[in-house]
């Protein structure tokens, strides 16, 4: 009897490690689905982030494009293309020596032609010509630009005249001989001159006297006109 109970027993004794052995495997297969699954969504989270900054990127690249004027595209190390704005290029200043303006007396005032020739030169402006005007009653001080000229020395010699003048105009043309023409009118603080009037001439008659015979008189006139020369 005591040997069947062992034999029993031995036989009993193996089924509970075959239920170990055989519960092993159902325990490792839902833990393997679960990190495949933990693997894909992490992968789909990175491919949406990456999708998002890059139509992030295209659309503020694109706005800017359309927002700024002339650009250039300059390429980066990431593959990703910036648009860079292109400054505009001024043109280079002429240089004050070689501007040649004409200063002409307008108002018939000794010296406004070298007044201004002078103030001129302390600027940097040496080749100027003096001369007078056609018309000595000029009170608008008139400057014409011919097209040769740039902007930056435009400006300079407006800024002189606007600073010694009462009145300036400024013109433009492209049929004058130098880069700038001047007449003068008045200056700051100067008046209009008056106009020189013309003096009476005496005229002396001789009285014939009462004779015999008639005599034809002798009458005389002095007649004297004064000339007057505007000095530059």
């Amino acid at each position: 009897m005591e040997e069947n109970q062992e034999n029993t027993e031995t036989q009993v004794n193996p089924e509970p490690q075959m239920e170990e052995k055989s519960s092993n495997p159902e325990v490792g297969f839902p833990l393997s689905q679960q990190k495949e699954k933990k693997n894909k969504g992490t992968l789909i989270f990175i491919i949406l982030g990456i999708v998002i900054l890059v139509g992030g990127i295209i659309f503020f690249v694109t706005k800017g494009k359309s927002q700024s004027g002339m650009v250039s595209p300059t390429p980066s190390s990431g593959g990703i293309t910036i648009n860079t704005p292109v400054p505009t290029e001024t043109p280079e200043a002429k240089a004050k020596a070689d501007i040649k303006i004409e200063v002409l007396n307008g108002t018939g005032t000794t010296g406004d032609a070298g007044y201004l020739q002078a103030k001129l030169k302390t600027l940097g402006y040496t080749d100027v010509k003096v001369g007078n005007a056609s018309e000595q009653n000029q009170t608008v001080t008139v400057v014409t630009f011919g097209d040769s000229i740039d902007e930056v020395n435009k400006k300079a010699i407006q800024e002189e005249l606007e600073m010694l003048y009462e009145d300036v105009t400024v013109k433009t043309s492209t049929n004058i001989d130098f880069d700038a023409s001047i007449v003068t009118g008045l200056k700051k603080g100067q008046t209009i001159k008056p106009s020189a009037t013309a003096t009476p001439t005496a005229t002396s008659k001789a009285t014939p006297k009462a004779t015999t015979s008639a005599s034809p008189s002798a009458t005389s006139t002095a007649t004297a006109t004064p000339t007057a020369t505007p000095v530059n």
